[in-house]
C-alpha cells in the first residue's frame, strides 16, 4: 500500500444553494507539476468521496456523481449532482485514482460552502 501523502486542498470557493456549476475536472501532475501522471499500466478506477464538515450526519447523497477518467491525459472529472448543493454549509470533496494490485494511488482534496441568497429569491 502506498503511504498517504498530505494533500494540498483547492478552495472551489462558494456556491448558492441549488447550484449547477459545470462538471469538476482536475488532472493529476507528477512532482514536477507539469507532466501527467503516467496512467498507462493496469487498469485505473476512480472514485468521489464528499463529506459536509463540522456535522455529526451526513446530506443524503453528495459525493454521488459517477466519475470518468482519461487515462492519456491523467484527469479525472466529477459531475455535481443536486445533493451537492442543497444543504448550506461547508464541504469537502475527495476525488481518487487508483491502480490495484500495483497499490498507485493518486487523489485531490477540495472544499467549497454552500450559502443560502440573502433575502427572498428573485423574480427573474
Amino acid at each position: 500500500m502506498s503511504p498517504r501523502i498530505p494533500l494540498e486542498i483547492i478552495h472551489l470557493g462558494t456556491f448558492l444553494l441549488g447550484s449547477d456549476p459545470d462538471s469538476l475536472t482536475h488532472q493529476f501532475l507528477d512532482d514536477d507539476g507539469e507532466t501527467p501522471v503516467d496512467m498507462s499500466d493496469g487498469v485505473w478506477t476512480t472514485e468521489a468521496m464528499a463529506e459536509q464538515l463540522h456535522v455529526s450526519s451526513q446530506p443524503a447523497g453528495i459525493g454521488a456523481g459517477v466519475t470518468t477518467l482519461n487515462a492519456v491525459t491523467a484527469t479525472i472529472t466529477y459531475p455535481w449532482v443536486a445533493a451537492d448543493f442543497e444543504t448550506a454549509g461547508r464541504f469537502r470533496l475527495t476525488l481518487w485514482a487508483g491502480n490495484s494490485p500495483d497499490g498507485k494511488r493518486h487523489g485531490q482534496e477540495f472544499e467549497y460552502s454552500v450559502v443560502d441568497a440573502a433575502g427572498d429569491a428573485p423574480t427573474v
